[in-house]
């Protein structure tokens, strides 16, 4: 795996370092052990299958054999309250990679949910470890459905893979290389303003809600238009009386996608 995920690399410094077995409880746990010894800027973890898979919210990932498993360490010199933006911007580098290996419609749903035909197709959590001085290290944790076919009843009508979507397998080491490779010119991209001015257009204009009405499920629930996304990576939502909110955060309902109608 390692060998293979080497021979589609062409980046300057993440995947220098990788860790692989083929099982570990979660790639993101794994990782945070090993940047709590020692930070080294864009080591890769990754594992063939995971045992206590973890989404957003706390949620569980099923994590069975034939996906695609991995977490990026980083030592980001960046303030602590712009930490959630590499999440988005690690969304970017996976539409623009899956779109390069897979002639499919893939798009993001804000903030980091990658989908296709409707339902979800990877998935990152992002975590930090913060200390007195500051940002100590950033986890950045994806999750490809790559080959897988079946999906538990309680998710199949919102999940999907690129085995279903495409009709063949994917290869593995390929997909997580080529996020790399997108992944450090957006992440290099970011960092030059620690901001997502430099990724604005594109961003946006891979949304599957842009300009489109939109639910956000918070405090208080809000119904509007999606305008797309900040600079700070906040939601623009056009409210029904003309007012432009900028949501932060909350769970985003599209219409059309996984059940909002």
């Amino acid at each position: 795996m390692v060998n293979r995920i080497k021979q589609y690399l062409h980046t300057e410094w993440m995947g220098t370092t990788i860790v692989y077995e083929e099982e570990m409880d979660s790639t993101n746990l794994r990782a945070k052990l090993i940047a709590d010894e020692n930070v080294t800027n864009g080591t890769l973890v990754v594992a063939k299958r995971q045992t206590l898979g973890r989404g957003r919210l706390g949620r569980q990932w099923c994590s069975p054999e034939g996906n695609a498993y991995f977490s990026l360490m980083l030592n980001p010199d960046v303030h602590t309250e712009y930490v959630s933006r590499i999440t988005l911007v690690a969304a970017l580098a996976l539409e623009k990679s899956l779109s390069k290996i897979a002639d499919l419609p893939i798009r993001i749903k804000w903030p980091n949910d990658i989908v296709v035909s409707g339902r979800k197709l990877c998935g990152i959590l992002t975590e930090a470890k913060v200390c007195s001085d500051g940002l100590e290290y950033v986890i950045v944790g994806v999750g490809i459905n790559a080959n897988q076919k079946e999906f538990d009843a309680s998710i199949r009508d919102m999940a999907t893979s690129l085995l279903n979507e495409l009709g063949r397998e994917v290869d593995i080491p390929q997909l997580i290389a080529e996020f790399l490779n997108e992944f450090e010119v957006c992440y290099n991209q970011f960092l030059q303003t620690q901001d997502l001015s430099l990724l604005l257009d594109d961003y946006n204009r891979s949304l599957v809600h842009y300009n489109q009405p939109v639910r956000v499920i918070g405090e208080d629930e809000m119904i509007g238009i999606s305008k797309g996304i900040s600079e700070s990576g906040a939601l623009l939502l056009q409210t029904e009386d003309g007012r432009l909110e900028y949501i932060i955060a909350g769970e985003l309902s599209v219409r059309g996608l996984y059940g909002y109608v």
